[in-house]
């Protein structure tokens, strides 16, 4: 029976490491793939509740100019320039 020689075990411990690279960089392909496919979810999601309830086309210049407005309108209510009515 033949003892590794710590060249050996150096050289083991190095191709596990180059192993433990390889499935952390698959891990991480795979994490990303999962946010992006997210994401392109739900900006189909509110792409289409924004198209049924503006009933906007899905115009791109028409569509931030109405998010631009709301995202203003909500601002202005946030510091008291709006009321609410009841």
């Amino acid at each position: 029976m033949s003892r590794r020689t710590e060249e050996q075990r150096l050289a083991e411990l190095d191709q596990r490491m180059e192993q433990l690279k390889a499935k952390k960089q698959q891990l991480q392909a795979q994490i990303s793939q999962k946010e992006r496919k997210a994401r392109t979810r739900r900006l189909i999601q509110i792409g289409a509740i924004f198209e049924q309830y503006f009933g906007v086309q899905v115009n791109e210049q028409v569509a931030a100019d109405v998010i631009k407005n709301l995202h203003d309108l909500a601002g202005r209510e946030e510091r008291g320039e709006i009321r609410k009515i009841d």
